[in-house]
C-alpha cells in the first residue's frame, strides 16, 4: 500500500467531537446549558478561538444554539446523517420513495437534453458492471440520482444526497432482486430505461408510476423482516 502524508485533524474539530460525545451520553440534554467559553477553556486545555471554533460547528450542524446573552444552549437534535446510519432501512426507502417518485414527475417538466444524457450515461454505466454486486448497487443509485437532479429542485437533490450511502449499503444487504421471480427482476431492470423515456416524453403520471414501481419491491422485503422481527 502506498503511503501518503498524515492528515491532521483541526483542533476545534477535536473539542467539537468531544462536545458531540458529551450531547450524546446526555451529559447535556436538550434545553441544558452548556458551560461557559472561559469554562470549557480551563477544563479542555485550549484557546477561546478554538472553542469558538468548535461551537460554531456545532451550531452550524444544528447540535446546539447561541442565545444572546444567555449562552450556549443543547437543541437535542441529531444531524440527518447521523440518524441516517441508525435509522430502520425500511424507513430509508419510504423516505426514497417520496423523494424519487415526486422528483420522477418534476424531472418530466424541467429536464433538459442534458439531463437525458446523463441518465442514459448513468444507466449504460451502471449495465457494464454484473448485477447484484456492491458497485452495481453504486452506479444503480447514481442513475436515481440523476433521475431526481433532472428536477432541478435542489431540496430534493440535497435530501437524496443525504441518504445515498445508506441507499448503497441498503441495496447490497436487501438484494431484493435475488428474492423476486426471474421475469419480475427482468422487469424491473428493464423499467430503468422506460423511466427514461416517460420522462423524455415528459409523461409525468407513467414517471411517477414507474419511479414508485421501482421501489416497491425492496419496500414489501424489508417490510415483511420488519413484521418477522
Amino acid at each position: 500500500m502506498a503511503l501518503s502524508p498524515a492528515q491532521r485533524i483541526p483542533l476545534s474539530e477535536t473539542v467539537a467531537d468531544q462536545l458531540r460525545q458529551a450531547l450524546d451520553d446526555g451529559t447535556y440534554p436538550a434545553g441544558s446549558k452548556l458551560p461557559t467559553e472561559a469554562a470549557l477553556t480551563a477544563t479542555m486545555g485550549v484557546g477561546r478561538t478554538t472553542i469558538r471554533e468548535a461551537m460554531r460547528i456545532l451550531v452550524n450542524e444544528g447540535r446546539v444554539e447561541s442565545r444572546q446573552g444567555s449562552g450556549v444552549y443543547a437543541t437535542g437534535q441529531v444531524p440527518l446523517g447521523q440518524r441516517l446510519s441508525t435509522a430502520a432501512l425500511v424507513e430509508v426507502f419510504h423516505a426514497r420513495n417520496a423523494i424519487e417518485t415526486y422528483a420522477a414527475g418534476l424531472a418530466c417538466t424541467n429536464r433538459d437534453d442534458a439531463d437525458l444524457t446523463a441518465l442514459e450515461e448513468a444507466l449504460a454505466h451502471r449495465d457494464e458492471l454484473r448485477p447484484r454486486t456492491r458497485e452495481f448497487a453504486a452506479r444503480d443509485i447514481l442513475f436515481h440520482k440523476a433521475v431526481v437532479a433532472a428536477s432541478k429542485n435542489t431540496i430534493l437533490l440535497e435530501m437524496f444526497t443525504a441518504i445515498e450511502p445508506r441507499l448503497i449499503d441498503a441495496s447490497v444487504e436487501t438484494r431484493f432482486l435475488d428474492r423476486a421471480e426471474p421475469e419480475r427482476a427482468e422487469r424491473h431492470v428493464r423499467s430503468h430505461y422506460a423511466l427514461i423515456e416517460a420522462i423524455r416524453s415528459r409523461d409525468v403520471e407513467q414517471a411517477r408510476e414507474i419511479a414508485e414501481m421501482l421501489q416497491d419491491g425492496a419496500i414489501q422485503v424489508l417490510e415483511r423482516e420488519s413484521r418477522g422481527r
